[in-house]
């Protein structure tokens, strides 16, 4: 369910709205071992879960134009998150609510009558897989295990960019900061050789770099849209292994 309201003004044109969204996802997973003639469901390798979200966000922006040159966009979105998980071979539930805000910031200014320079700002969500909160234990073989993490906690990263746009030419220049991405990690059993891959909020990485793209249109018959991006991106662990 979404609404959205348009509020034009003599000094500025707002927009705001709001949304509500919700979701459910049912897993039944059943594994079959075959004894020869038949096929006999392993309840310790089958299992079902079930995930719930429900996100209500609430969002304003306005766009400011300075001359015919000028112009200015702000906006800020509110939304509150909340899931649940179920388990039902575990008979284990766990729930999670978490608030953020989201700010967006849009500058432009028209240098000549084909070139634009403007700025974007950014911060956006991540999260988690459903099947990545799911606490069963899956045995791939005597000594690898993968397990779900139901405490996992989404990302979020903020994006920067500067871009200079002409007729047939974008030049950007791009910055991000992504906190607290998740990934499976392998935890190690010394004494029993036993892995065990366990999903964890504990990577911070940031990337920049240049885009350079080229629309060509010479002929009415052909046209074509080219790019070549050259970045830097750095992954930082908070586990000491």
């Amino acid at each position: 369910t979404r609404i959205d309201i348009e509020f034009p003004t003599n000094w500025i044109s707002l927009n705001f709205g709001g949304k509500l969204s919700f979701s459910k996802t049912n897993n039944d997973f059943k594994f079959f071992d075959f004894n020869g003639s038949d096929f006999i469901q392993n309840n310790d390798q089958s299992n079902k879960f079930s995930f719930k979200e429900n996100i209500q966000a609430l969002y304003i922006s306005g766009n400011k134009m300075f001359g015919k040159k000028a112009g200015i966009q702000l906006g800020l979105r509110f939304e509150n998150t909340i899931t649940e998980g179920f388990s039902y071979t575990l008979n284990q539930k766990n729930t999670n609510n978490y608030i953020n805000l989201f700010p967006t910031l849009y500058l432009y200014y028209k240098l000549q009558e084909d070139k634009t320079l403007s700025f974007n700002y950014s911060r956006r969500i991540n999260r988690p897989y459903f099947d990545a909160l799911n606490p069963f234990k899956i045995y791939a073989n005597p000594f690898l295990v993968v397990e779900g993490n139901p405490y996992l906690q989404p990302s979020f990263s903020n994006n920067f960019e500067i871009i200079l746009s002409t007729k047939k030419n974008e030049h950007k220049l791009f910055y991000s900061l992504n906190k607290d991405m998740s990934e499976q990690f392998p935890f190690i059993n010394e004494s029993t050789n036993v892995v065990r891959f366990y999903p964890l909020n504990f990577m911070d990485s940031f990337s920049f770099g240049f885009v350079e793209s080229y629309t060509f249109n010479k002929y009415n018959w052909w046209s074509s849209n080219n790019s070549a991006v050259i970045y830097y991106y750095e992954t930082k662990s908070s586990i000491t292994n």
